[in-house]
């Protein structure tokens, strides 16, 4: 946590509380109003006392990435409020474009609370209104690995392979080029797309169609698999500036690789952007490669998982 700025004062529990009943207490005594910005809390002490640092609009991340807790705490966490905006579902055209067949409905705010102790164990609550639900264990994403990572525990394990990402990395490639070029038509060729490809810079003759493409990109993926790429982040290009080496070698593994992939669109939206940008043949080649290199096309609810 920064220690530039003043904590607030504390809230003491007279007995230490299971997790569940802490984030109660908390939820009950700061009920969102503290919470706009973000707040981050600290458990520690015997009795527990939870004290509370609000973050003045920064994202929790920016004060948990590559954080260190203190032996003498004993859980972290964050209460902060968030906007909902619920999904009333249209009628389907598969001529629609990307992202039609929903329409957003007015926000609602959701209150958040989360706390992760020293032994791994999450409990959460998330509040709309009235009602009220439990989060179980630690939640996936940036806040719950980055939490652990403080307590220096490991988070789930990587994918088994990087070969998702570099597919991720080509098309995404190919959509913003073809999105934003001057001259889209000329991305209308096998030769042009699969220039964007990372294997491209190694061997590009071997890219002639979508099975060489797909052997190149599992070639890649073994000569850099997660633990390398987390040694050398600024082989991974990123839409912002690259992760620092210190704060890849403050990650695992898992975290690294779900950071890197939170970067790019998931190959779903990918391949369904691909399927209205490119001519059709060329689409269809794309998705071949994609199949080639083990990756079969998602059904709408793993889309939207």
């Amino acid at each position: 946590m920064p220690r530039s700025r003043s904590s607030r004062p504390s809230i003491t529990t007279p007995t230490r509380l299971p997790l569940e009943r802490l984030v109660d207490e908390i939820d009950a005594r700061l009920d969102g109003n503290d919470a706009a910005g973000g707040t981050l809390l600290r458990l520690s002490g015997y009795p527990p006392q939870i004290s509370y640092l609000p973050l003045e609009g920064e994202h929790p991340s920016d004060s948990l990435l590559g954080l260190r807790a203190p032996a003498s705490w004993l859980a972290l966490g964050m209460h902060c409020v968030g906007r909902a905006y619920p999904l009333r579902p249209m009628a389907i055209d598969d001529d629609m474009p990307l992202g039609a067949g929903y329409e957003l409905q007015d926000p609602t705010p959701v209150v958040f609370t989360l706390l992760i102790d020293r032994s791994g164990t999450g409990a959460g609550l998330m509040r709309q209104g009235s009602l009220a639900s439990r989060l179980p264990g630690v939640p996936g994403g940036i806040i719950g690995d980055a939490c652990l990572r403080a307590f220096d525990l490991a988070t789930p394990p990587p994918p088994p392979s990087t070969a998702e990402l570099w597919l991720r990395i080509w098309l995404d490639r190919v959509v913003e080029s073809v999105t934003f070029a001057d001259e889209p038509w000329r991305y209308d060729g096998w030769e042009t797309v699969t220039a964007l490809h990372p294997a491209a810079a190694i061997d590009p003759v071997r890219l002639v169609d979508p099975w060489a493409v797909a052997d190149a990109t599992h070639s890649l993926a073994e000569a850099w698999p997660w633990g390398q790429l987390r040694q050398d982040p600024e082989v991974v290009p990123t839409t912002g500036p690259p992760m620092s080496r210190e704060l890849a070698a403050w990650m695992d593994d898992g975290m690294f690789a779900r950071a890197v992939l939170a970067d790019l669109a998931p190959l779903p939206l990918l391949t369904k952007s691909i399927e209205q940008l490119l001519p059709l043949p060329l689409a269809d080649d794309i998705c071949e490669t994609i199949l080639a290199a083990g990756f079969g096309r998602l059904n709408a609810d793993e889309m939207a998982r």
